[in-house]
C-alpha cells in the first residue's frame, strides 16, 4: 500500500508503530523546512492527523510509549537537541534539552 503525505509534511524523519500496531507516530518537516510536524497515521485508512509543530529542525526520532504519548526528538534553531513529550488532550511537555 502507498500512502500519500498530506501538503504540510514534505519529508519523514522518523516513524513508529503504536502499541496496539494500528497506527504509526510520524515525525518530519513542512514542506518550507522551517518547522517538525508529528502526526499519527491510520495504517487502515491511511489518514494523517497533525498533532503537533514545532520550530526547528532534523527530527531523527519519535517514539509511541505504551501510555500512548510520543517522544520527540528534534533540533531548535539554537542548535540544542530537545526532547518534548506529546500526549492526545493535553499540552505539550518540552522534557528539556539533550547533552551533546
Amino acid at each position: 500500500m502507498t500512502w500519500q503525505l498530506p501538503q504540510w509534511i514534505g519529508i519523514i524523519g522518523s516513524i513508529s508503530h503504536s502499541p496496539d500496531a494500528k497506527s504509526l507516530a510520524v515525525e518530519g518537516m513542512n514542506r518550507a523546512g522551517d518547522s517538525v510536524v508529528a502526526a499519527t497515521l491510520d495504517i487502515e485508512t491511511g489518514r494523517f492527523t497533525r498533532i503537533a509543530s514545532f520550530v526547528g529542525s532534523d527530527p531523527p526520532r519519535i517514539t509511541w510509549l505504551e501510555d500512548g504519548s510520543r517522544l520527540a526528538i528534534f533540533r531548535e534553531p539554537q542548535g540544542a537537541s530537545v526532547l518534548y513529550r506529546i500526549r492526545p488532550g493535553r499540552r505539550t511537555q518540552r522534557l528539556g534539552t539533550l547533552p551533546r
